[in-house]
């Protein structure tokens, strides 16, 4: 009996170390294939580090720009209606676009979006 038992925990112990390499295996591959998809992107991600300051700049002076729209509405004295907020955030976006596809068009990137 005590030898059945010996073989039996030996069998579970070899199956468990068998697994855990097997685990240890995949985790390394998978982290092999992040750091390659890291490295193969590592220009873009750079390039959008770089560019991060001249975009956040940008929305700056567009916001500074249009805020009061934002806050009081129309000009009527009124708080904005959910209209009027759409309407001037998609102005915000579009010059917001422009100045994107400026920025990164200018360093050999193209920007695609989905309208």
């Amino acid at each position: 009996m005590a030898l059945g038992l010996a073989l039996t925990v030996g069998l579970a112990a070899a199956l468990m170390a068998v697994r855990m390499a097997q685990e240890a295996d995949q985790s390394r591959l998978e982290a092999e294939a992040a750091l390659a998809r890291v490295n193969l992107d590592g220009q873009h991600n750079e390039l959008l580090l770089l560019l991060s300051g001249e975009l956040r700049e940008a929305l700056r002076g567009l916001i500074a720009g249009g805020s009061g729209r934002f806050a009081f509405g129309d000009g009527g004295g009124e708080a904005p209606s959910q209209s009027s907020v759409a309407r001037d955030m998609e102005g915000l976006r579009l010059q917001m676009q422009a100045v994107a596809d400026g920025l990164l068009c200018s360093r050999g990137m193209r920007l695609m979006t989905q309208d």
